[in-house]
C-alpha cells in the first residue's frame, strides 16, 4: 500500500542538519566505536558521511558497524548536560545516516524500528526543530526502494506521524490519512506470518515484529503523540491518534 502523500521527501536533509550540529571530537568518538578497531578506516568514511553528504553504497563494515553500535548508546546515570548532548547528537548523526543507507538494494540493516526509535529520541534533545526534516527522510524512505515487513512500515508511519504533527504544511486530511496508512499495515502485518507474533493477538502492531528490544520506547511514544496535538488540529485528526496512541502504549 503506497503511503498516501505526493510529497516527495529528502534523503539527506536531516543528515545535513545533524552534521552541521557535530563537534570536533564526535567523528572520531564514533569511529572508537568498535573497541577502536580500524578506527582509521571507520573515520575516512564517517568524514565522507559528514563532510560531503556521501554514504557508501552499499553500506558496509566500515563504516556501518560503528554507525550501528552507536545507535545502541545510551546516556550514563548521572551524565551532565554535556555530556548527555553528547550521546543523543552522536546517536542521531548515526541513526539518520543508518535510515539514509536503508533503501541500497545491497545494504542489510535489520531492525529498522529501533533506528528509528532511537533517533525519535534523540532529536528531542535538540534546541531547534528538525521535525521537517526528518519527515522528510521518513517520506523519501518509505517511498524508496526499501521493502520491509509490513510492521516495520507501520512503524516507520508512526515515526512519521510523530514529527508530521508539528510541521505546519501537513493539513488534516495529509494527517488522517496517514494513520488510515499505519493501520492498514498493522493489519497486513499480523496477516503477513501469525506466527510472528510473540505476545498474543490482542497487543497491538508491536506483537507483530521481531525485532523487540525497544518496545518500552515505541509504547512511549503513545503520550508523546498526543501531546504534539494542537489547536491546529480538527477533532478527526484528534480522534484518530488518541485511538492510535491507546493502542501503542497498551501495546
Amino acid at each position: 500500500m503506497r503511503l498516501p502523500t505526493s510529497r516527495p521527501g529528502n534523503r539527506l536533509a536531516l543528515l545535513a542538519a545533524l552534521a552541521a550540529q557535530l563537534e570536533e571530537n564526535d567523528l572520531a568518538q564514533i569511529s572508537r566505536r568498535d573497541y577502536m578497531v580500524d578506527e582509521d578506516a571507520h573515520l575516512a568514511q564517517l568524514k565522507c558521511v559528514a563532510e560531503r553528504l556521501l554514504i557508501p553504497d552499499p553500506l558496509e563494515w566500515h563504516p556501518g558497524e560503528v554507525l550501528e553500535l552507536t545507535r545502541w548508546s545510551e546516556v550514563a546515570e548521572g551524565a551532565d548536560h554535556k555530556a548527555v548532548f553528547r550521546v543523543h547528537r552522536q546517536r542521531a548523526f548515526s541513526c539518520a545516516t543508518l535510515l539514509a543507507a536503508m533503501s541500497a538494494p545491497d545494504t542489510v540493516l535489520d531492525g529498522g524500528n529501533y533506528t528509528l526509535i532511537q533517533l525519535i529520541e534523540s532529536l528531542r534533545q535538540f534546541r531547534f526543530p528538525m521535525d521537517r526534516e526528518a519527515s522528510d527522510l521518513l517520506i523519501w524512505l518509505i517511498h524508496s526502494d526499501y521493502n520491509p515487513h509490513p510492521s516495520e512500515l507501520a512503524l516507520m508511519g508512526l515515526g512519521l506521524l510523530h514529527f508530521a504533527l508539528v510541521v505546519p504544511d501537513w493539513n488534516d486530511c495529509e494527517l488522517s490519512n496517514l494513520v488510515d496508512w499505519i493501520m492498514q499495515n498493522e493489519k497486513d502485518a499480523r496477516n503477513f506470518k501469525p506466527g510472528l507474533q510473540k505476545h498474543g493477538e490482542s497487543t497491538w502492531l508491536l506483537s507483530t515484529t521481531p525485532y523487540d528490544q525497544l518496545h518500552h520506547k515505541w509504547r512511549q511514544l503513545g503520550p508523546a503523540l498526543i501531546e504534539r496535538l494542537s489547536a491546529r488540529h480538527g477533532q478527526e485528526v484528534v480522534d484518530r491518534v488518541r485511538r492510535i496512541a491507546d493502542n501503542l502504549e497498551k501495546g
